[in-house]
């Protein structure tokens, strides 16, 4: 059966097929936008910076006194037994220069005993009177040390980027067989070369360390803990 449609109706049918409404329109696509990857701050052209420590330590002990350490049992020490202590203030300063991921560093450290009678490395070698082991004279405690520490203790050239890692020189190192050991006025420092690449998660790196500088000592020896002397000889 056909129904005559008026003007009207035939204008609302039109609309009608022509302009759906807003709730059976096909969803558009959608664009989340994405959080940019924060980038590697780039390090400052020039660093400085540096620390000052003062530090007092004192054993009761146990040196070897004649006459007195080796006392009869059960008394292995003696309160007449030489004692030792040392207090010793010192300065650090580290300056870097970086370029294109390239660096240039250096570190300088100078401490001293402040006052005491000595308080030169020379006064402290075995057999001087600054640690002749006469009670009740106290010796100068020398694994702070109690002497003066003057050195550059890191100077060393370095690229970082690309996934590649290199630095030749003097410089403190950690590592699991050789670590800075900072633990009282000035950190252990080696000298040599460090080279390391990463990929993915794995990196390759490769050392050789042919000296080192104690955490007591100046100078830089090819030496160990093992199988060299403290600088005083003991």
């Amino acid at each position: 059966m056909l129904t005559k449609l008026t003007p009207a109706a035939f204008s609302v049918l039109v609309a009608t097929v022509a302009f759906p409404p807003a709730t059976q329109a096909t969803p558009g696509k959608t664009i989340v936008a994405q959080a940019m990857p924060t980038p590697k701050p780039t390090p400052p052209l020039f660093v400085v910076n540096g620390y000052f420590r003062s530090y007092y330590f004192t054993r009761q002990n146990a040196s070897d006194s004649n006459g007195f350490q080796w006392a009869p049992p059960p008394a292995k020490y003696n309160y007449n037994a030489v004692n030792q202590a040392s207090l010793e203030t010192a300065v650090s300063l580290h300056a870097a220069f970086n370029f294109g991921g390239f660096q240039v560093a250096g570190t300088y450290l100078f401490g001293d005993p402040l006052g005491s009678s000595c308080d030169l490395i020379s006064d402290d070698y075995k057999g001087l009177p600054c640690i002749t082991r006469v009670a009740p004279n106290t010796n100068p405690d020398n694994t702070l040390p109690g002497y003066q520490l003057a050195t550059f203790y890191e100077a060393y050239a370095g690229y970082s980027g690309n996934g590649l890692y290199a630095r030749v020189g003097d410089q403190v190192i950690n590592t699991p067989w050789a670590t800075g050991s900072d633990s009282r006025i000035k950190p252990a420092a080696f000298q040599g070369a460090d080279l390391a690449y990463t990929w993915g998660p794995w990196t390759l790196e490769g050392m050789d360390m042919w000296a080192f500088q104690s955490r007591v000592s100046p100078f830089f020896v090819h030496d160990t803990l093992l199988t060299g002397y403290p600088p005083t000889g003991n």
